[in-house]
């Protein structure tokens, strides 16, 4: 699993995360605290907070740039 921190200031934001990870072919989750919810659901990223970091967990062994790169204006 591969985690990086990330955080949404809108919801717009949200929306291209999505855009972006519904193409992914591995499991996506973000997790604050004790919370984890599927990082490829609206109402899953929409509770877990606006302006709050989380962490980004990919289940895989590491990210591709090109992944990285599309998700850097979440990325912290």
């Amino acid at each position: 699993m591969t985690v990086r921190k990330v955080q949404f200031e809108s919801m717009d934001e949200v929306n291209r995360f999505l855009d972006v990870t519904e193409h992914f072919p591995f499991a996506v989750d973000l997790k604050r605290g004790s919370r984890t919810v599927n990082g490829k659901s609206i109402l899953g990223v929409a509770s877990i907070g606006l302006g709050r970091e989380m962490d980004f967990c990919a289940h895989v062994p590491e990210l591709a740039p090109e992944i990285t790169s599309s998700l850097g204006f979440c990325m912290r």
